[in-house]
């Protein structure tokens, strides 16, 4: 398995690990801790989403569910702000939000899963074996549990990645018979 430090490219300033256990790092390979299981949870959901962002009522409704929309605003921005803080302590300036949105700088933030559906697309077999066995196959984000709203959006984004990882598989297979490889 390639040491994590060698896994980013040039333009990469942090990877986040959903494949098991959530995990975030720098470039230099160091991990960087974060204290607060609702602002993992956020990072992990935000590396899962659709172009890296998510509107803030879902992420309220998901993360805070049965409060009042005021409380839950307020424990999400009081969230964010320890996260911030978190963040910039390890010199990674990699959230971005607003009034409506909370978003992850997809420009200088690399997944596991990117590097999977990468590997897979270019037929690194090996590389795709050692990421698949390094998350001991986990569950995606598995340490993260916050209640059943969070649970039932994670087991769709599951499915999703599950089916969406089906294909590229399968494509692989496909294209290794085809060029009797396998």
């Amino acid at each position: 398995v390639m040491p994590l430090a060698e896994q980013f490219s040039d333009t990469t300033f942090a990877k986040i690990s959903v494949l098991g256990a959530f995990e975030l790092a720098r470039t230099d390979g160091q991990t960087v801790g974060i204290s607060n299981r609702r602002g993992r949870a956020i990072l992990g959901m935000l590396a899962l989403a659709p172009k890296r962002s998510l509107q803030r009522e879902s992420v309220c409704r998901l993360i805070w569910p049965g409060r009042f929309k005021p409380q839950a605003r307020a424990s999400l921005r009081q969230c964010l702000h320890e996260l911030n803080r978190e963040l910039q302590a390890a010199d990674l300036e990699i959230l971005q939000t607003s009034n409506t949105h909370i978003a992850l700088s997809s420009t200088i933030v690399r997944t596991d899963l990117q590097e999977l559906e990468t590997a897979l697309s270019k037929q690194d077999v090996k590389r795709a074996c050692a990421m698949l066995s390094q998350s001991n196959c986990e569950q995606i984000l598995s340490d993260v549990n916050l209640g059943e709203e969070l649970k039932t959006w994670l087991a769709a984004q599951r499915l999703h990645l599950e089916n969406r990882f089906r294909l590229s598989v399968n494509q692989l297979l496909a294209d290794l018979v085809a060029t009797s490889q396998l």
